[in-house]
């Protein structure tokens, strides 16, 4: 896990745990489509098998990169970098 990531965060992500959800419920990676990747990982970036994209139950995009310092976001927000390359992934997974 990435040092920047707030301690309860981190400790969750680790155990399984349900992350919060943009509309303020909660959700759990079993919760999201997964767009991208090979699937030889379980999502923890093992079997080279990150950055990857998601889509969640409401349409919402989730994205699973490096953290970015390209500027301070927001409290509550956080920015990741993921290569061109998986985003076309996603889009084509998408039929966009």
């Amino acid at each position: 896990m990435d040092p920047l990531l707030p301690a309860a965060l981190t400790s969750s992500l680790r155990q399984g745990g349900a992350l919060p959800g943009a509309q303020g419920g909660t959700m759990t990676r079993g919760d999201l489509t997964r767009l991208t990747g090979n699937g030889n990982g379980n999502g923890q970036c093992g079997g080279d098998d990150c950055p990857n994209v998601y889509r969640t139950g409401s349409g919402a995009i989730v994205v699973q990169g490096n953290l970015s310092r390209a500027f301070d976001p927001p409290e509550g927000e956080a920015l990741v970098e993921i290569p061109e390359a998986v985003l076309r992934e996603a889009v084509r997974a998408l039929g966009w």
